[in-house]
């Protein structure tokens, strides 16, 4: 997985659904224990943005077809 946004939680606090940016750009269900294992090209882990500003997932979406995001 190369970027996760989360959207909602499940019935787990550790489900959740949202954007994923893998081999395809879809939206689905990911866990924060396939988060907290995810290594990105030099092993370094995923890190929370703390600077992220909510958007749409149409926005979303042309950021990603711009380049500018996962």
């Amino acid at each position: 997985m190369k970027m996760g946004i989360m959207t909602q939680t499940g019935q787990s606090d550790y489900i959740f659904f949202g954007l994923v940016s893998g081999f395809e750009v879809e939206l689905g269900y990911f866990s924060l224990k396939e988060l907290e294992e995810a290594r990105g090209p030099r092993g370094l882990p995923i890190e929370r943005d703390l600077y992220f500003q909510p958007k749409t997932l149409k926005e979303l979406k042309e950021l990603h077809e711009r380049g500018l995001v996962g």
